[in-house]
């Protein structure tokens, strides 16, 4: 019945959420990652790709991963030159909802243009878009690995919960992923940032999801002005209209805040 089906995609989900990240297995993932460096940071050779071709099963372990090492990965907001070991808290999840996002059409595409744009902001994406999916999979249930005092604050609804099973789970997660990533860059830009500030950044923009959802929870079916979580993106949106942006460094690698674990 529908209440066996939506507890099987839970059961998933969590199985999902907690699978550990592996550079061997998941070298294809890392792959498609390293295509969203902006193209005046090439890699290596002109067309030759991050890791040397690295695919699944070449190396063992740390090996696999020494391939991947590049100071490059800073430019997507990674804390340094190996971007495996930063998921480790959100595991493969944190990895796929990064490509997910980055090829979603939510995200400014990475060209020189958007990409400067980000950059003069020293928004570190990559760090913020794994602690996200970690943030999600706390506040969903399905991974209780993370912990911070973000994730503690906040847990969703039932009628949250029930919503997105309702719509499969996974899709409904990373679509909410996107938006909330997309929150906190719009959070991060709205005044000179540091590092220092990313903590901050982060939970202010976590409060928000959650009094969104909370209310898009709360609210009858067909109530004038009802939203579902399909419309939370442009909810949040509304919460904090972009102001201009004032450019600053990008961060150090020794400064860059890190993702959670």
């Amino acid at each position: 019945g529908f209440r066996e089906r939506q507890m099987n995609t839970y059961a998933r989900m969590r199985a999902a959420a907690t699978l550990e990240f592996d550079p061997s297995s998941h070298a294809l993932l890392l792959e498609q990652l390293s295509r969203y460096v902006p193209s005046r940071y090439s890699f290596g050779a002109a067309g030759s790709s991050l890791g040397g071709g690295v695919g699944p099963g070449s190396g063992a372990g740390g090996e696999a991963a020494k391939a991947w090492r590049s100071p490059l990965w800073t430019r997507l907001g990674f804390q340094g030159d190996d971007p495996t070991t930063d998921f480790r808290g959100a595991g493969v999840m944190g990895l796929s909802h990064l490509v997910a996002l980055l090829s979603s059409g939510k995200w400014p595409p990475v060209t020189e243009s958007a990409w400067e744009e980000v950059a003069l902001a020293g928004f570190p994406l990559a760090v913020a878009s794994i602690n996200v999916t970690g943030f999600l999979q706390s506040y969903f249930g399905v991974n209780p690995r993370v912990a911070s005092p973000v994730h503690q604050r906040h847990r969703c609804t039932e009628r949250a919960l029930f919503e997105v099973l309702s719509r499969g789970g996974f899709g409904p997660l990373q679509s909410l992923h996107a938006d909330l990533v997309c929150h906190v860059y719009r959070c991060w830009a709205e005044a000179p940032r540091s590092p220092v500030d990313f903590p901050k950044v982060l939970a202010e923009a976590c409060a928000d999801f959650h009094a969104t959802v909370s209310a898009t929870s709360s609210s009858a079916v067909g109530e004038a002005g009802a939203v579902g979580l399909h419309n939370v993106g442009d909810a949040l949106a509304a919460r904090r209209p972009q102001p201009p942006r004032a450019p600053l460094e990008s961060p150090s690698a020794s400064e860059a805040p890190q993702p959670s674990s």
